[in-house]
């Protein structure tokens, strides 16, 4: 495992910690749950952290060792370097490496599996822990040459002015490349676009719950069969009994996954990809994650999840004749009085439709609506968040109470990885891939009223 790789773990751990500790903090995580996994982390993050000093000295090594071939090429002998000193006689060049000149080019010697790290035991042994973690591992051995056998070499003709922006044909390199030929254009990574997405995360505004078994069942009290209990008594008289119904509810969680590659050539020559990469997949997968939540299994949807809009026995209203306030306000009052005595709490709507809404007036030209005072902005509706997602469906407004509708249940939180060795072996590239473990579950399907019929534009 290289300085690269090693640094891209750390970060991932770092990652990784943030997300356990907001699970624990939530509850969505036992305690003991949390400590195994902070041990495991901390004890990761030291293996991380000696490996790095390791290669630090190693590179080093490497440095006092370029200059001291250089010392020696510069009329200087070995035994003259101060760093060094006698020592360094164990590392002089053979006699026909002590011929180069100025004239004669770069000489390189072949590198062995010996070059890959000035602390070759260390090497080794990462490459053992990678095996035993199950992770990938990568070493380069490199040619040197001399002097200063760590060097890049650069070769350019006598003679030939270096020009920005002249002559024409392909630079080669990356196929997206095709300047003219001259000074190339430099890279910058701050400037890296990545892809607009749906900011919003509906699975964080629900209830959420850690899932620590395979699946989950749990039962609820959905009616009784004789409403006319209880009832007045007499003494000794009898009790008739209510007729309990309950029903179990099975939750089993859904892997959402996805995955995304990167060739060798563009891990080399656009480093920076490395950290994009996985966190575009991420951004993907809490994107496509709202969409399954929301729109899983009806018409239009994903299939393999059934999504708030595709749950029966949900509360529905039309606006018909109804302004769009009034029509929202009366579905407030839908789950008041009916069978779920919900009390909403979050108003879920698609921009275009928020927008239309906050722009109601009254006879006089006035917005209904007013501003949060803390913000300037209008969020809410009689004291009720109000969140907009581009995945609900324009036109529609899903009306809730979290504490009584639906718990977003958790298998395992979203996990990035990274292979080396997978399918992308034989044609050179690393695969990346995202995976998570989830389920909405349903308490009570009445704490949930679809508006529809609200404008589209």
């Amino acid at each position: 495992m290289n300085e690269a790789m090693l640094r891209q773990r750390a970060q991932n751990l770092k990652a990784e910690v943030g997300t356990k500790t907001a699970d624990f903090e939530a509850g969505r995580i036992e305690p003991a749950q949390f400590k195994s996994f902070i041990d495991k982390a901390v004890e990761e993050s030291g293996e991380i952290e000696t490996t790095l000093k390791a290669l630090e000295g190693g590179n080093r090594f490497m440095a006092n060792q370029d200059a001291a071939f250089t010392h020696l090429h510069s009329g200087g002998s070995l035994d003259s370097y101060t760093p060094y000193g006698a020592s360094t006689k164990a590392f002089q060049p053979s006699a026909a490496q002590n011929a180069y000149s100025a004239n004669d080019g770069a000489k390189w010697r072949p590198g062995s599996p010996l070059d890959g790290s000035a602390d070759v035991a260390a090497m080794w042994k990462a490459a053992f822990d990678a095996g035993r973690a199950g992770q990938g591992f990568r070493f380069e051995i490199q040619a040197k040459g001399t002097p200063g056998f760590a060097e890049q070499i650069r070769v350019k003709t006598n003679g030939s002015p270096v020009a920005d922006g002249v002559g024409s044909g392909s630079m080669g390199g990356p196929p997206w490349n095709t300047q003219p030929t001259g000074i190339p254009p430099v890279m910058e990574p701050g400037l890296t676009l990545i892809l607009p997405l749906e900011p919003d995360d509906v699975f964080s505004h629900l209830s959420g719950l850690a899932l620590d078994v395979p699946a989950i069942e749990f039962m609820a009290h959905t009616g009784d069969t004789n409403t006319a209990s209880p009832a007045v008594v007499a003494e000794l008289g009898t009790m008739e009994d209510v007729g309990q119904t309950w029903a179990p509810t099975l939750i089993t969680p859904t892997k959402i996954a996805s995955q995304g590659s990167l060739s060798i050539e563009a891990m080399q020559d656009v480093k920076f990809l490395q950290s994009f990469v996985p966190s575009e997949l991420s951004r993907l997968q809490v994107n496509k994650r709202s969409d399954y939540v929301i729109n899983g299994g009806t018409e239009d949807g994903p299939s393999g999840f059934t999504g708030i809009l595709a749950i029966s026995g949900t509360l529905t209203r039309d606006v018909g004749s109804d302004t769009p306030l009034d029509a929202i306000q009366k579905s407030f009052n839908d789950l008041r009085t009916g069978t779920a005595f919900a009390t909403a709490d979050l108003v879920l709507m698609n921009p275009t439709s928020w927008n239309s809404v906050k722009r109601q007036k009254s006879t006089i030209g006035t917005y209904l609506l007013d501003p949060n005072p803390a913000t300037g902005v209008v969020d809410s509706l009689w004291g009720t968040k109000v969140v907009v997602n581009t995945w609900v469906p324009a036109g529609t407004a899903i009306v809730l109470d979290t504490n009584k509708s639906l718990v977003a249940w958790q298998r395992s939180s979203l996990v990035i990885e990274t292979n080396m060795y997978g399918d992308g072996w034989d044609n050179g590239y690393w695969q990346y891939r995202a995976w998570e473990r989830i389920g909405l579950g349903v308490r009570w399907a009445a704490a949930i009223n679809i508006v529809t019929g609200l404008p589209t534009s």
